[in-house]
């Protein structure tokens, strides 16, 4: 009888132990899919509120190479891809004709990566387990920009995916008379 119950206890011991641990590796995954998904927008959002146009730009040109606003005020459709450009880096010495870079963030969808290219140079890693991405031109100094992040299932424990969205102000000065 003391055989039953210990065993008896113990079953319940365990099972209790073992949905505690499945509690653990399901809000481990659930944050981690969360915290990767506000670092990629975070990086995303910083660089394009950076962007600006060259100082030798011709007049009128926007910082935003693609997606752009459609002529005519219709309606814009979201791109997996932003392309901008902005300053390499501004100090006294070159304030007045600093060198412009142009950058890419595109995502991958084969692959599920979010990437940061700098003037056609090698692609390099914003987040993982990217399951969508998008940019949408509201006007030319507003962008809207979702992503979701899918985390990896760990074992028998799915998770929801994680969606951020921003808006995007970009006030650049105007760097041409």
């Amino acid at each position: 009888m003391a055989v039953a119950i210990i065993s008896l206890v113990l079953t319940l011991v365990s099972e209790i132990f073992l949905q505690a641990v499945r509690h653990s590796e399901k809000t481990m995954t659930d944050l981690g899919a969360e915290s990767m998904a506000r670092i990629a927008m975070t990086k995303v959002v910083n660089d394009l509120r950076q962007a600006m146009p060259p100082y030798n730009a011709p007049n009128g040109q926007l910082p935003v190479l693609s997606p752009t606003v459609p002529p005519g005020g219709s309606s814009a459709t979201p791109a997996p891809s932003v392309t901008f450009t902005e300053a390499d880096s501004l100090n006294a010495s070159n304030f007045t004709n600093p060198p412009f870079d142009t950058v890419t963030i595109a995502w991958n969808s084969s692959n599920g990566t979010l990437t940061r290219t700098l003037n056609g140079g090698p692609a390099q890693v914003i987040a993982f387990y990217v399951t969508a991405f998008s940019v949408l031109p509201i006007s030319n100094d507003e962008y809207q920009v979702s992503l979701t992040v899918s985390p990896p299932h760990r074992g028998v424990v799915s998770s929801p995916p994680f969606s951020a969205t921003s808006s995007v102000f970009i006030s650049y000065y105007k760097t041409n008379s």
